[in-house]
């Protein structure tokens, strides 16, 4: 059997950007100036931080991001509150018990999820129950992903 040779070109990082959204990627993403212009230039004063229960590592990076944006809020007036509650394949009560969360802080205008895809997963469940639903005309809260798989 031929194998066909692949041209692949691997790029370190890139950022693209369109009128919705912004793709960082590549190691040390987060220490960017362009991070944490996105972050901060979006007015947000809530953060959401769901990483997956019991992961030192998601939480360490986290905290790195919430120091690092700390440090460069001119308004000092950004909120992170840390919610381990993400789980593989996103069970129901698990998004129950975040949903929760997410209105016990009074609703942040923003999630961040930090960690693979049980985080992410449980990040944009969250926007959407939050929100009423697909069909709904109610803004989404600002969701990011630092993914660390």
């Amino acid at each position: 059997m031929e194998q066909i040779p692949l041209n692949i070109q691997y790029q370190e990082s890139f950022c693209k950007e369109d009128a919705t959204r912004t793709v960082l990627f590549g190691d040390n993403a987060t220490d960017s100036p362009k991070f944490l212009e996105q972050i901060l230039g979006q007015k947000i004063q809530t953060v959401m931080v769901v990483f997956t229960k019991g992961s030192e590592r998601a939480r360490k990076v986290a905290e790195t991001i919430k120091l690092r944006l700390a440090k460069n809020d001119a308004s000092n007036k950004l909120a992170f509150y840390f919610f381990g509650g993400a789980w593989p394949q996103v069970p129901e009560d698990y998004v129950e018990a975040a949903v929760l969360e997410y209105n016990r802080l009074g609703q942040p205008d923003s999630i961040l999820t930090v960690g693979g895809g049980s985080a992410v997963g449980l990040g944009k469940a969250i926007c959407l129950r939050c929100t009423g639903g697909e069909e709904s005309q109610e803004p989404l809260p600002y969701l990011m992903s630092v993914v660390t798989t």
